[in-house]
């Protein structure tokens, strides 16, 4: 089963998303390092072979000793904005009861739908418009009722055009991230999904690919700089056994092999890419 992002991740940055998406088809700095999943290395592999027990027990150890400060800040945070939000909300449904109490006085029920239709009825309350649109009062609360349900049906166009606009763009990032894993096989949808930067870059129209290069880009440079040592280290192994092997030939001049390799400074992006690929997937580099 697929695993998809939650858009909620990207707040504003989904907006960004959605508009990129509607124009290609109807359509934080770099973390690196330690956060999420190491895009070289192999990191990342130590945790998929942990259970949910152990992890779950890593994690309680972490947030009451060397993260314990971090957690809590964490926490206070988090509940300071969710009561800001209650508070706010509490304040809203208290000024609403005010008002049904005072409609309630005035129209003798308090029975929300008998409201409502007490309400609708009173012609009183579209006598005045009525006259200044020059209609009678049905025709006014006609007029007014198809305008109401104009506003609704409108309402309900846009929220099913952002749904399927929601779900053009899950598709889509679904179908990159299966592309993606196969450059990348340590690649983890969800949990790059946590990763800030990464979820910002997508909010903001970025494909997948690029994206999840921008974040790890000095692990992946470690890894391809890494990888070129050790082919150095074994060449000039490989040339010195061959040295010492090779009879000795008096008198045949000879002269260094030619380097026709690109240096890494004179290779594109997309060509040092390759190679960190190559390299990540455990293949032998050679410049």
């Amino acid at each position: 089963m697929k695993k998809r992002l939650d858009l909620t991740l990207f707040d504003a940055g989904a907006a960004g998303a959605a508009g990129a998406a509607g124009a290609a088809g109807d359509g934080q700095a770099a973390e690196t390092g330690g956060e999420g999943q190491g895009a070289a290395g192999g990191q990342g592999n130590a945790e998929t072979d942990k259970t949910p027990e152990e992890r779950a027990a890593e994690f309680e150890k972490l947030i009451s000793t060397e993260y314990k400060d971090l957690y809590e800040a964490r926490m206070k945070d988090t509940i300071n904005r969710r009561l800001k939000r209650y508070k706010g909300m509490e304040a809203q449904l208290s000024s609403q009861g005010e008002l049904i109490t005072l409609l309630s006085s005035r129209y003798g029920t308090e029975d929300l739908e008998g409201l409502r239709k007490a309400i609708e009825s009173d012609n009183s309350l579209w006598e005045e418009e009525a006259a200044k649109a020059g209609l009678t009062v049905e025709e006014y609360r006609y007029r007014r009722n198809l305008e109401v349900e104009n506003k609704r049906l409108l309402r309900r166009m846009e929220e099913a055009q952002k749904a399927s606009q929601r779900e053009r763009i899950f598709q889509k990032w679904n179908r990159e991230a299966e592309e993606l894993k196969t450059l990348y096989p340590n690649f983890d949808m969800e949990v790059e999904g946590q990763n800030e930067t990464f979820t910002r870059l997508l909010g903001n129209g970025i494909d997948m690919k690029t994206a999840y290069e921008t974040v790890h880009h000095e692990e992946m440079m470690q890894a391809l700089a890494r990888q070129t040592a050790q082919n150095v280290a074994k060449a000039q192994a490989d040339a010195v056994k061959s040295s010492q092997s090779r009879p000795s030939e008096a008198g045949m001049n000879t002269k260094p092999v030619e380097n026709t390799g690109k240096r890494v400074e004179d290779m594109s992006r997309e060509e040092i890419f390759e190679l960190a690929r190559r390299a990540q997937r455990g293949e032998s580099v050679e410049l």
